[in-house]
C-alpha cells in the first residue's frame, strides 16, 4: 500500500509541469494541495484496502503536483535577493516535515 503513493508522485509530477504551463504556478500548487487534503481525508475514511491504495494514489498525485510546483511558485514570487535561501530551505522543510 505504501508504494502506490510514490506511483502517483510519479505520474503526477509530469502531469503537474502541463498544468502548471497552462494554468499557472499558483493554481497547480492549490491544485496539489487539494489533492493532499481530500486523500488525506479519504484515506482516514476508507474502509478497505481497495478504498485505502485509491486514496494513497490521490495522495500521491498531490505530492507529485507539490513538489514540482512549489519550488517554481517560490522562484517567481519571492525577492531576488532572498530567492536562493528560500529555495535552499524547501528540501531540508520537506524533510522535517517527513519526520514529524
Amino acid at each position: 500500500l505504501t508504494s502506490i503513493t510514490l506511483l502517483g508522485a510519479l505520474l503526477g509530477s509530469p502531469l503537474a509541469g502541463a498544468v502548471a504551463e497552462t494554468s499557472g504556478r499558483r493554481m497547480s500548487t492549490i491544485l496539489g494541495e487539494s489533492l493532499s487534503v481530500l486523500g488525506a481525508v479519504a484515506c482516514s475514511l476508507a474502509s478497505s484496502p481497495t478504498t485505502l491504495a485509491v486514496t494513497r494514489f490521490v495522495v500521491g498525485l498531490g505530492v507529485g503536483f507539490c513538489t514540482l510546483c512549489k519550488p517554481l511558485y517560490i522562484s517567481e514570487t519571492v525577492l531576488s535577493d532572498r530567492r536562493g535561501t528560500v529555495l535552499a530551505l524547501f528540501a531540508p522543510s520537506v524533510a522535517v516535515g517527513i519526520l514529524i
